[in-house]
């Protein structure tokens, strides 16, 4: 696959799992009191999500860098599988399945960054 391909599906898996990320972040912000310091708990938690939910991004773009292929297409379907369960977790009726979906894909996300960064480290 060309690699310019594969930076504007990065791009594209970027953006979707952000906007979904970013809703639940700024929700998890829902009751922090006005002054807060930035260097709270709440904002430490709103940060971790972003990070935790970018996990798969991070391994798409290890994958590309090292030319990866099949990484890049298993990852491709794991950010699949998570924008799905992140919007399903955000705007249905379903929300245990959402969270079960999400935590599944959190979860292959951070084995697959695992295998790329056992992999770069040869």
């Amino acid at each position: 696959m060309n690699r310019t391909i594969q930076y504007f599906i990065l791009s594209l898996t970027f953006i979707v799992i952000n906007l979904s990320a970013f809703q639940i972040a700024s929700f998890s912000l829902f009751t922090t009191k006005e002054g807060t310091s930035i260097f709270s708990l709440d904002y430490l938690i709103a940060f971790g999500i972003m990070i935790v939910a970018n996990f798969i991004t991070i391994q798409l773009f290890l994958a590309i860098r090292k030319s990866h292929q099949k990484g890049f297409i298993l990852g491709l379907i794991i950010a699949a599988l998570q924008a799905i369960s992140l919007y399903t977790f955000i705007y249905s009726t379903m929300f245990d399945l959402g969270l079960i979906l999400s935590m599944i894909s959190i979860l292959a996300s951070l084995v697959l960054l695992f295998i790329e960064l056992k992999k770069r480290a040869k």
